[in-house]
């Protein structure tokens, strides 16, 4: 899946060097060897101190490093482990477009902050991570009967579906007829027997499955327009000038609450509502 990897530098260190060397790793402290692991060399640009590098082949769980590289090479000091975000919903240029804002705005910096949260959010209220392309997942899901319902949709294929013992030991995966996909798109699998299998067997309850699953990653276009719809709205609340903040004639009245400025705009939660996953009875990874 892709990772976006937000990077800032110094004017200082734009005088010292020329590249940024970034590294990558499954875990904080996973790193190999100097060098090993360096999936990037993104060069400098005088008068640059922002960078963005889109990590094709990262996952959720990824961790970063970076350090500094001039031409002979000589190196600085790698920084601390740090982990990447899921790119917006929508692009920089389609929000800035859709504000009628242009690329040199100072308000550029609040609008990307804002498009992250809308998109982090959307992400939690619909419980799919939107991944922008495919995408393999290994979970662990605890059952509550024969059916389950997938956290990552839409699915694109099942690998294998394993039962888990509670001190992490595992059965070989079982043969495709012992399950079935019954719904891609919200990632409902039918056990065929196996929960009356493991009934009959005495299996603790409730067992645990592991499944090696991809998904296809799409955004859907109803997601895209449910992003820019609620980042105009938000946006609006933003530019409300704070003197009319409460106001009052006669029976006309009105009153905007900045501590609700973060919530989902009505036509945005009824429009989301309709794209949650819900999970049903098939609980969700551990």
């Amino acid at each position: 899946m892709t990772v976006e990897i937000r990077l800032t530098v110094s004017q200082a260190t734009l005088d010292a060097y020329d590249e940024i060397r970034l590294e990558r790793a499954a875990v904080s402290d996973g790193f190999l060897a100097a060098g090993a692991s360096q999936i990037a060399a993104i060069p400098l640009v005088n008068g640059h101190l922002s960078y963005i590098h889109y990590d094709l082949s990262g996952a959720p769980l990824s961790w970063y490093r970076t350090r500094f590289a001039t031409a002979l090479p000589a190196y600085s000091a790698y920084t601390a482990a740090f982990q990447g975000i899921l790119p917006p919903l929508v692009s920089m240029e389609t929000a800035l477009e859709a504000l009628d804002m242009s690329a040199d705005s100072p308000k550029v910096g609040l609008v990307r902050i804002l498009l992250d949260a809308i998109s982090a959010r959307i992400r939690s209220v619909t419980g799919r991570m939107l991944e922008g392309s495919p995408t393999t997942w290994d979970e662990i899901y605890r059952l509550n009967g024969g059916e389950l319902w997938l956290r990552g949709v839409p699915i694109a294929s099942i690998a294998s579906i394993r039962r888990v013992a509670f001190d992490g030991t595992e059965d070989d995966p079982y043969e495709a007829t012992s399950w079935r996909l019954e719904n891609p798109a919200s990632g409902h699998i039918r056990l065929r027997g196996l929960w009356e299998r493991w009934a009959r067997e005495m299996v603790e309850m409730p067992p645990y499955v592991r499944v090696v699953y991809t998904t296809t990653g799409v955004v859907g276009p109803q997601f895209v327009m449910a992003t820019i719809e609620w980042l105009k709205a938000r946006w609006e609340d933003f530019s409300r000038d704070r003197a009319l903040a409460s106001y009052s004639t006669g029976s006309d009245s009105e009153s905007y609450n900045t501590a609700v400025a973060g919530k989902t705009p009505y036509s945005v939660a009824a429009e989301l509502a309709g794209l949650s996953h819900l999970t049903g009875t098939g609980g969700g990874p551990i």
